[in-house]
């Protein structure tokens, strides 16, 4: 049966995949490389649509777009020679051709598509799905959807996630976010398979989440998460017994 309702609230989410996958598709991305045209030719890259390249972003310029390069270059394999003096990249999120792309899911494109346009959706892809998790979990909060939309654009431009936009911290941020709505549904299934389903999920998403190693990022979030479903569970348990 069609539920106007549901199809009213996938319609954000659905606009930004429609978004997604144009930008993809004319290999769009938000990347300062054309610093380097900058630094060595003394111009500015002749591509740019929007905007400048910015030499403060320096963590996606010089260090996250040249290991994808060097990765690409290499085969994705996990030891690379032809950065420095050889890097092991199993544990930076960069995409790498053995078990940990399984718990990096915005990595898995560059074995599916083209160099530039797996680079063009991991960019943007990264913050959609960030987008779409907080939109989620703020409409079963809120039941308003211009409230959702509203907080999870602009958690999304916050001035914390544009500036280590490069970093994990997307990551991080996403799968804590999916790690709580996973364990709040396994705890309110009302029926085995539902539970076992979001179980799983939850496990899966806690590896994702360990898995990209930055402490900086993991350990606030994670205790602003575990006060949040403290405060659900208070609540929750209120209303029984009131």
């Amino acid at each position: 049966m069609f539920n106007k309702q549901a199809a009213v609230n996938l319609l954000f989410p659905g606009i930004l995949f429609i978004l997604c996958l144009i930008l993809t598709v004319f290999k769009i991305n938000g990347s300062s490389i054309g610093v380097f045209n900058q630094r060595f030719y003394g111009q500015g890259a002749d591509d740019v649509l929007w905007g400048e390249s910015r030499s403060i972003r320096s963590d996606e310029w010089m260090v996250q777009t040249p290991w994808i390069l060097a990765q690409a270059q290499n085969h994705f394999n996990t030891f690379n020679p032809l950065y420095g003096s050889g890097v092991d990249f199993t544990t930076a999120n960069v995409p790498v051709n053995n078990w940990t792309v399984f718990f990096r899911p915005f990595q898995v494109v560059f074995f599916i598509l083209p160099l530039e346009y797996a680079f063009a959706w991991m960019w943007y892809s990264r913050a959609f799905v960030l987008m779409i998790v907080l939109y989620f979990g703020l409409l079963k909060i809120t039941h308003n959807l211009f409230t959702s939309i509203l907080l999870s654009l602009s958690f999304c431009f916050s001035a914390f996630i544009q500036w280590w936009y490069a970093t994990p911290a997307i990551e991080v941020v996403t799968f804590g976010c999916l790690i709580a709505i996973m364990l709040v549904n396994y705890l309110k299934a009302d029926h085995i398979k539902n539970a076992i389903f979001h179980y799983f999920l939850f496990i899966y998403f806690s590896c994702c989440f360990v898995i990209h190693l930055y402490p900086p990022f993991q350990i606030p979030v994670a205790l602003s998460l575990a006060f949040i479903l403290l405060g659900y569970w208070i609540t929750g348990f209120q209303k029984k017994i009131l």
